[in-house]
């Protein structure tokens, strides 16, 4: 299992969509000092989840009393550190990017393997080792970073930059702030949430069951906390089985879990707006309806969704749906609806902290956009 999550970060965190953990972190590489055991969080929802503090963003405040714009901010570091690198160009200023970002409480597996591999390419020893103390926090191996370094290294000395990161201390850090009971239960849902899609022969109304099991145990957990648990507390396996269940959740149940995920994303304890716009959409292929998301947090039907004369439903999110042609070998944006303004996509990326449309397709510069009528010429007979 954590081989094959690590295997995912190196593939898609260093040329496509991360499936990204991380979480805040209070040491300053260099400066060491052992954090004391996280305090207990508050309890910022009621329990029969109405009348959440989200409705503070309504004038513009964040859940911390900041404005939104404000603590997104830091995404937004980490997002056009991720234009230059991909881009290949100014590649000190990605690696000093990133590390603002680290500093500041954002790490995930995509960053820390893109700042890594930049590091390395400009041999910037220090921040190399930043990045990798950085990484220890957030559940990275020793065997981890051996294993990946063929493809992070940039033929940079392993044992010289691992020997010096003081690796066990951060280690400790890590392991220091989980909370195994919390590990186990998702670990629970989640091999649920695989029985019978793992199968041969998908048995859908099994699964259902299984399904609806999983959103109530993850509910209950969630009311008893006061919070969706974060990345510190599972770690990078918890916070895979976690994001699994978000990724075959309906449309009501995503509804109700939405001020939790965005409180998250906020303290830079989640980074699940990806994986949520992800589902809705296929929820909204699905149903044949685009859907919206309101200020105070409702998922609402939009507009019919527009489908493609070659059977493809056009996206409306811009989260992770491109086709690779078979022909060109090339990868191809799905068209955004005609019907779903930009700017309404872009007011929705916003609630998660994701960055604009324009911006995010420039993370992607290997991935073509095309028009409607380009892509239904070039993707044909797939209905």
């Amino acid at each position: 299992m954590r081989g094959q999550f690590i295997l995912i970060i190196l593939l898609f965190g260093l040329g496509s969509f991360a499936m990204e953990i991380g979480w805040r972190v209070s040491t300053i590489p260099g400066h060491p000092v052992q954090p004391p055991n996280p305090p207990q969080r508050k309890q910022e929802f009621d329990l029969d989840h109405q009348n959440t503090v989200w409705s503070r963003t309504s004038s513009g405040e964040g859940m911390s009393g900041m404005d939104s714009t404000e603590i997104c901010t830091t995404y937004h570091l980490a997002f056009h550190a991720e234009q230059l690198y991909r881009s290949r160009v100014q590649l000190d200023e990605a690696v000093d990017l990133y590390i603002q970002a680290l500093d500041q409480g954002l790490n995930s597996g995509s960053i820390i393997l893109d700042a890594l591999t930049a590091a390395n390419g400009i041999e910037d020893f220090e921040s190399a080792k930043t990045v990798i103390q950085y990484g220890l926090q957030l559940g990275f191996t020793c065997a981890d970073y051996n294993r990946l370094w063929p493809h992070v290294g940039n033929n940079q000395d392993y044992d010289h930059l691992i020997n010096s990161a003081d690796t066990s201390f951060y280690i400790k850090i890590y392991e220091s702030r989980l909370v195994d009971s919390l590990i186990s239960q998702l670990a629970a849902m989640s091999e649920r949430d695989q029985l019978y899609r793992s199968r041969d022969e998908f048995e859908d109304h099994l699964q259902r069951q299984l399904d609806s099991l999983n959103w109530s145990a993850l509910k209950t957990m969630v009311q008893s906390l006061g919070y969706l648990p974060t990345r510190t507390q599972l770690g990078m396996d918890g916070s895979s089985d976690l994001s699994l269940l978000f990724h075959h959740m309906d449309k009501n149940e995503l509804e109700w879990f939405l001020p939790y995920v965005i409180q998250n994303i906020q303290e830079y304890e989640s980074d699940m707006g990806s994986t949520v716009l992800y589902q809705l959409e296929r929820v909204g292929m699905a149903d044949n309806m685009l859907y919206t998301i309101s200020e105070d947090l409702k998922i609402q039907e939009y507009a019919p969704r527009t489908i493609m004369q070659n059977g493809i439903a056009c996206q409306s999110f811009g989260e992770k749906f491109f086709i690779r042609h078979r022909g060109d070998k090339k990868n191809y944006y799905i068209p955004f609806d005609p019907g779903f303004p930009l700017v309404e996509t872009n007011r929705i990326r916003r609630l998660f902290c994701l960055d604009s449309i324009q911006s995010s397709m420039k993370r992607w510069p290997w991935i073509e956009t095309l028009t409607i009528s380009e892509f239904e010429q070039k993707f044909t007979n797939l209905k």
